[in-house]
């Protein structure tokens, strides 16, 4: 159960980064390949850097032995965290707002930083979903890291070229992922 559950975390945090990276790339102009390659490795690579505090959170708060009695509830309130922000998604899916696309200054690296921790909450409870999801085994963060980075230098790409399209889909299918990785959690 435990690849499974990896599998569908690594699948919903790519979507989730596509669809924030979408919407950025979307605002930006005069971008070449090189740029949203560079933005793309940098966003994912913040993004990663907070899920793996997560799982270290995790791993760190089993080691305690106030919360090695109480290991249960950490569980299934990372899982419940996970199934708010797969609600979460799921009203973005739905939501009949659209996105209004406007230019904006250029993408700094330090903006790019900044908004990669402003949408890093959710890296952080998927890092310790992660790490409950399979034992805090490496392959696990493989798994992340392989989807993750093409997930934002797609996502910069696509929004740049196409503008913000899909992005119900996208929702919902995270939402879906996000929802069987609990639920996976849960059992």
């Amino acid at each position: 159960m435990g690849t499974v559950v990896v599998w569908f975390l690594a699948l919903g945090l790519a979507l989730h980064i596509f669809e924030t990276t979408m919407e950025i790339g979307a605002t930006q102009e005069n971008w070449g390949k090189k740029k949203a390659l560079v933005m793309g490795v940098l966003y994912a690579g913040v993004q990663l850097l907070l899920m793996a505090l997560g799982g270290l959170a995790a791993c760190l708060m089993q080691k305690l032995p106030a919360v090695h009695i109480s290991g249960r509830f950490c569980h299934y309130s990372a899982a419940l965290l996970l199934l708010m922000i797969a609600v979460r998604r799921f009203r973005n899916g739905t939501d009949k707002a659209g996105f209004l696309e406007r230019r904006e200054d250029p993408l700094s690296v330090k903006g790019c930083i900044l908004r990669s921790v402003r949408t890093g909450l959710e890296a952080v409870i998927i890092g310790i979903c992660l790490y409950y999801g399979n034992g805090g085994a490496l392959w696990g963060g493989i798994c992340v890291l392989g989807l993750s980075v093409p997930g934002a230098v797609g996502g910069f790409l696509y929004g740049y070229w196409l503008g913000v399209k899909q992005k119900k889909v996208v929702c919902l299918t995270d939402a879906v992922f996000m929802t069987l990785a609990a639920l996976g959690i849960f059992m």
